[in-house]
């Protein structure tokens, strides 16, 4: 008996079988805001596929008797390389990332009329998928087919087919169905091998390390009333015009930077929330923001070509560090498992157009949060038993470009998760580190210097513990700043400092506690406790950052999980608001977001979606800078 075996981790199954990240959303919602009702009576013989940014797959627009993805789809995720994988609606699936040409890859779909006429409602169509099965073990590989429409009974995937591969190598396979009511048509296709694990049998996204799920999405004309097949030629009576069969979706944002005159418009966070339907936010009345990465495809860079390497997947603790040219790098870890994991660097010019994307550490694991030093480089921590945090220089002149570093920070190793540094005594910076774990103390170091080798040599560490009458210490028991986190702030995530105050969360207690560090009194309170607009704030806070601090105070805010993750801002008053957040219940429902940034203008603001993927730009409508 041939038997398939992978060796995947435990996070990368669990990153697999987690992928149907859209769940919720209506196939409908997806295809109605990107293939557009304008497209409605466009007409092609045979139309040739395209990749489509806002959908992530290839698309046909116009209606026609077929659609072919030609190479669109060739290959499998990042083993073969799949162009713009995983080439799935919103992400919804992981490709397998095991074997290589040789194994399981669906590498084109074509739908067609069976008619011969143009793809029409009720007429029958025709899927032909090309697909690579497995030499050794073809028996157990099987091809599944899917649709979706607009106005289908069920907008969600619904199952046509399962055909089993009959040789190894290139196989055509095909299956037929009938399309339903709608203008707006995906199919999918999903090969999977199934030894012993039928497990992978029943759902719309095919899991596991030998899988390849791909879309292809379509125009469909409304039912013909006069004859069954549609001519390809003009008839000589006049024409009735087509009724749009769907409403028309919201127009597609697009960032335009306006002027430095232009008028400046007043607005509050979260006042009032617009959605966003081609990106699935809801957005403060006033911003901007669009999609500048996707993981898993390359980079689009301003110069027209594509960075040289795909986005780096699962995103999380990010920031922004000055060029001596003038530009700036978006710094952003991977928190990927077993060596997977490390730091990228989003070249940006000095008019925060892209220009490179370049990987800056690699080889490490979770990857998690981070900070930034006094002369410009990033700190990246590890989340695990034996996690570390390193020094990374993003500058290219740099002689420590591309030599990251470990630093003291961590000691003898642990779930570390940001950092925060006081710079006021420039000759002995103060470093503060947190620790996701339920009893990880929060760490104070005391620098000798102030350049790279101050974390690297010399130095004192402490550990803070809370006291009675909401005070506390420095002591140098590190059981006792244990002891003080299991009692009063397990599992600590972002920190922020400024002007002697720290601030930092805790995600097991849902509490933001602010410490003075001159009279070494605190504070804390729930985070969302005081709510002002639309939005909410109901799930963990991970990931802060400190913007305008010397006036507003405002402190930026993640969100692991929930409905509808968002990014949410607290003022010096305490008062929280929504700056930007998924739709409710929408395809990043569960996700969480990450990589919270300003660029050096403080006029673009950055963060994403962590498992989809998805890094996005936001602006002031106005052009000004943020506060």
């Amino acid at each position: 008996t041939i038997t398939k075996t992978a060796a995947a981790s435990s996070h990368s199954t669990l990153r697999a079988d987690e992928a149907s990240l859209s769940n919720s959303e209506s196939i409908s919602d997806i295809l109605t805001r990107a293939l557009r009702a304008d497209t409605v009576g466009l007409r092609s013989s045979n139309g040739i596929a395209s990749y489509d940014e806002a959908l992530g797959i290839p698309k046909c627009s116009s209606e026609g008797t077929s659609c072919d993805t030609g190479d669109l789809v060739n290959g499998r995720g990042p083993v073969y390389p799949e162009p713009n994988y995983p080439n799935t609606l919103g992400l919804d699936c992981i490709d397998g990332t095991s074997g290589g040409p040789s194994d399981e890859s669906v590498d084109r779909i074509i739908v067609s009329s069976e008619s011969g006429g143009y793809l029409e409602e009720e007429d029958s169509a025709i899927i032909t998928a090309t697909v690579n099965c497995w030499a050794d073990g073809y028996a157990n590989d099987y091809v599944y087919f899917y649709y979706a429409s607009d106005e289908a009974d069920n907008t969600y995937w619904n199952f046509i087919d399962r055909i089993q591969c009959t040789g190894g190598g290139q196989q055509t396979l095909a299956a037929s169905y009938t399309l339903p009511k709608g203008s707006n048509h995906a199919v999918r296709v999903s090969i999977r091998h199934m030894e012993n694990d039928l497990t992978n049998d029943g759902d719309k996204c095919g899991f596991g390390s030998f899988t390849d799920n791909d879309d292809v999405a379509f125009t469909v004309a409304a039912a013909s009333t006069d004859s069954p097949t549609a001519s390809l030629e003009p008839t000589g009576s006049p024409s009735t015009p087509r009724p749009t069969p769907q409403p028309t979706p919201e127009p597609t944002r697009v960032q335009t930077l306006s002027p430095t005159e232009s008028p400046f418009v007043l607005f509050s966070y979260g006042e009032s929330l617009v959605t966003d339907n081609n990106l699935d936010i809801q957005i403060s009345d006033g911003l901007n923001a669009k999609v500048i990465a996707r993981a898993g495809s390359r980079v689009n860079l301003a110069n027209g070509g594509q960075s040289s390497r795909a986005y780096h997947m699962y995103m999380d603790g990010a920031g922004v560090t000055p060029l001596r040219d003038g530009g700036y790098v978006y710094v952003s870890n991977s928190e990927d498992d077993n060596g997977k994991a490390g730091v990228h660097g989003l070249y940006f010019s000095n008019d925060g157009q892209i220009t490179d994307y370049k990987t800056l550490l690699y080889g490490t694991t979770w990857n998690c949060g981070g900070g930034l030093s006094p002369w410009n480089t990033w700190i990246s921590c590890e989340e695990h038993d034996r996690g570390q945090c390193w020094q990374v220089d993003p500058e290219p002149s740099s002689p420590n470009h591309n030599s990251p570093m470990v630093t003291l920070l961590g000691g003898d190793g642990g779930n570390y998760e940001s950092v925060a540094v006081d710079n006021t005594n420039e000759n002995k910076p103060i470093f503060f580190t947190t620790e996701d774990n339920s009893s990880g103390e929060l760490r104070r170091f005391e620098a000798d210097g102030n350049d790279w080798d101050a974390l690297h040599v010399g130095g004192r560490t402490t550990y803070l513990e809370f006291l009675d009458g909401s005070t506390f210490q420095w002591t140098t028991s590190m059981w006792a700043g244990q002891r003080s986190a299991a009692n009063y702030y397990p599992n600590s995530e972002g920190i922020a400092y400024h002007n002697s105050t720290l601030y930092f969360v805790s995600k097991a207690t849902r509490r933001l506690y602010i410490l003075n560090l001159t009279d070494k009194t605190y504070t804390s309170e729930r985070t969302g406790s005081s709510w002002v607009g639309q939005g909410s704030f109901n799930s963990q806070p991970d990931q802060i950052i400190g913007n305008d601090m010397d006036k507003r105070q405002y402190i930026y805010f993640t969100e692991d999980g929930g409905y509808a993750p968002g990014v949410h801002v607290r003022d010096r008053e305490g008062k929280y608001y929504t700056m930007v957040r998924a739709v409710p219940g929408g395809r990043y429902a569960g996700d969480e977001t990450v990589g919270l940034a300003f660029s050096l203008d403080r006029k673009k603001f950055y963060f994403g979606f962590q498992e989809a993927g998805v890094l996005m730009e936001v602006t002031r409508n106005d052009g000004r800078v943020f506060n």
